[in-house]
Protein backbone atom coordinates (compact mmCIF):
# COMPACT_ATOMS: atom_id res chain seq x y z
CA UNK A 1 0.00 0.00 0.00
CA UNK A 2 2.84 2.32 0.01
CA UNK A 3 3.79 4.18 -3.80
CA UNK A 4 7.36 5.47 -2.60
CA UNK A 5 7.99 1.48 -1.75
CA UNK A 6 6.14 0.42 -4.75
CA UNK A 7 8.03 2.99 -6.71
CA UNK A 8 11.60 2.53 -5.25
CA UNK A 9 11.21 -1.33 -5.67
CA UNK A 10 9.98 -1.57 -9.43
CA UNK A 11 12.84 1.06 -10.03
CA UNK A 12 15.56 -0.96 -8.41
CA UNK A 13 14.66 -4.18 -9.94
CA UNK A 14 14.74 -2.64 -13.69
CA UNK A 15 18.09 -0.90 -13.04
CA UNK A 16 19.28 -4.60 -11.57
CA UNK A 17 17.69 -6.43 -14.91
CA UNK A 18 19.29 -3.18 -16.88
CA UNK A 19 22.81 -3.94 -15.22
CA UNK A 20 22.90 -7.40 -15.43
CA UNK A 21 21.64 -7.18 -19.18
CA UNK A 22 24.82 -4.70 -19.93
CA UNK A 23 26.97 -6.58 -17.81
CA UNK A 24 25.91 -9.87 -19.93
CA UNK A 25 27.37 -8.82 -23.33
CA UNK A 26 23.78 -8.29 -24.04
CA UNK A 27 23.36 -4.62 -23.93
CA UNK A 28 21.47 -4.76 -27.30
CA UNK A 29 18.71 -6.73 -25.08
CA UNK A 30 19.23 -3.71 -22.17
CA UNK A 31 18.43 -0.82 -24.85
CA UNK A 32 15.27 -2.71 -25.97
CA UNK A 33 14.29 -3.20 -22.64
CA UNK A 34 14.52 0.14 -21.74
CA UNK A 35 12.76 1.82 -24.86
CA UNK A 36 9.78 -0.91 -24.29
CA UNK A 37 9.50 0.42 -20.81
CA UNK A 38 9.53 4.33 -21.99
CA UNK A 39 7.05 3.33 -25.12
CA UNK A 40 4.61 1.37 -22.86
CA UNK A 41 5.02 4.53 -20.32
CA UNK A 42 4.25 7.25 -22.75
CA UNK A 43 1.10 5.16 -23.94
CA UNK A 44 -0.54 4.62 -20.78
CA UNK A 45 0.57 8.45 -19.75
CA UNK A 46 -0.75 9.57 -22.87
CA UNK A 47 -4.10 7.44 -22.14
CA UNK A 48 -4.39 9.01 -18.89
CA UNK A 49 -3.72 12.25 -20.71
CA UNK A 50 -6.57 11.80 -23.02
CA UNK A 51 -9.24 11.03 -20.25
CA UNK A 52 -8.59 14.18 -17.61
CA UNK A 53 -6.49 16.69 -19.33
CA UNK A 54 -4.30 17.14 -16.27
CA UNK A 55 -2.22 19.66 -16.66
CA UNK A 56 0.56 17.67 -14.47
CA UNK A 57 0.40 15.01 -16.69
CA UNK A 58 0.82 17.43 -19.92
CA UNK A 59 4.03 17.99 -18.26
CA UNK A 60 5.29 14.62 -17.60
CA UNK A 61 4.58 13.76 -21.41
CA UNK A 62 6.29 16.76 -22.32
CA UNK A 63 9.65 15.97 -20.02
CA UNK A 64 9.71 12.42 -21.98
CA UNK A 65 11.33 14.14 -24.63
CA UNK A 66 14.59 14.71 -22.36
CA UNK A 67 14.55 10.71 -21.87
CA UNK A 68 13.85 10.21 -25.63
CA UNK A 69 17.05 11.93 -25.96
CA UNK A 70 19.11 9.74 -24.29
CA UNK A 71 17.00 6.77 -25.74
CA UNK A 72 18.34 7.59 -28.96
CA UNK A 73 22.01 8.28 -28.10
CA UNK A 74 22.01 4.85 -26.55
CA UNK A 75 20.32 3.49 -29.31
CA UNK A 76 22.44 4.71 -32.27
CA UNK A 77 24.86 3.23 -30.53
CA UNK A 78 23.47 -0.24 -31.63
CA UNK A 79 24.03 0.19 -35.66
CA UNK A 80 24.69 -4.49 -36.06
CA UNK A 81 21.29 -4.47 -34.92
CA UNK A 82 18.15 -4.57 -37.63
CA UNK A 83 15.54 -4.61 -34.56
CA UNK A 84 17.81 -1.98 -33.23
CA UNK A 85 18.24 0.84 -36.43
CA UNK A 86 14.32 -0.23 -37.52
CA UNK A 87 12.73 0.50 -33.54
CA UNK A 88 15.28 4.06 -33.78
CA UNK A 89 13.33 4.91 -37.15
CA UNK A 90 10.05 4.94 -35.52
CA UNK A 91 11.48 6.81 -32.74
CA UNK A 92 12.99 9.50 -34.89
CA UNK A 93 9.53 9.98 -35.88
CA UNK A 94 8.43 10.34 -32.29
CA UNK A 95 11.24 13.00 -32.25
CA UNK A 96 10.47 14.82 -34.93
CA UNK A 97 7.26 15.84 -32.95
CA UNK A 98 9.34 16.63 -29.45
CA UNK A 99 11.38 19.09 -31.51
CA UNK A 100 8.10 21.14 -31.60
CA UNK A 101 8.65 21.41 -27.72
CA UNK A 102 10.91 23.44 -26.51
CA UNK A 103 12.27 22.63 -22.88
CA UNK A 104 13.98 25.62 -20.96
CA UNK A 105 16.44 25.10 -18.32
CA UNK A 106 17.68 27.57 -15.48
CA UNK A 107 20.63 27.54 -13.75
CA UNK A 108 20.76 26.05 -10.30
CA UNK A 109 23.23 26.23 -7.13
CA UNK A 110 24.55 23.29 -8.16
CA UNK A 111 26.44 24.13 -11.65
CA UNK A 112 26.18 20.37 -12.46
CA UNK A 113 22.48 20.20 -12.22
CA UNK A 114 19.88 22.27 -15.13
CA UNK A 115 16.73 23.11 -13.30
CA UNK A 116 13.86 22.64 -15.90
CA UNK A 117 11.22 25.31 -15.92
CA UNK A 118 7.88 24.06 -16.25
CA UNK A 119 6.71 23.02 -19.61
CA UNK A 120 4.09 24.49 -21.57
CA UNK A 121 2.66 21.65 -23.95
CA UNK A 122 -0.60 22.57 -25.81
CA UNK A 123 -2.75 19.82 -26.56
CA UNK A 124 -2.23 19.43 -29.95
CA UNK A 125 1.07 18.18 -29.44
CA UNK A 126 0.30 15.85 -26.74
CA UNK A 127 -2.32 14.56 -29.22
CA UNK A 128 0.66 14.11 -32.15
CA UNK A 129 2.79 12.69 -29.48
CA UNK A 130 -0.30 10.24 -28.31
CA UNK A 131 -0.90 9.21 -32.15
CA UNK A 132 2.73 8.57 -32.93
CA UNK A 133 3.49 6.63 -29.54
CA UNK A 134 0.29 4.55 -30.17
CA UNK A 135 1.52 4.04 -34.07
CA UNK A 136 4.90 2.76 -32.55
CA UNK A 137 3.49 0.36 -29.74
CA UNK A 138 0.84 -1.17 -31.84
CA UNK A 139 3.65 -2.21 -34.82
CA UNK A 140 5.30 -4.43 -32.12
CA UNK A 141 2.56 -5.72 -30.05
CA UNK A 142 -0.07 -6.44 -33.43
Amino acid sequence: NNQDSVKHFTLSSFANIHNNLLNGNRANDAYTLLAGSFIEGLSLTCKIYENGKDAKIGQLIGHQKLFLENLMTLLSNCTDDKNITDLTTKLSQLETIYNKLEIKSSASNDPNIKEITPIIISDDLIKEISISISEIRNSYIN
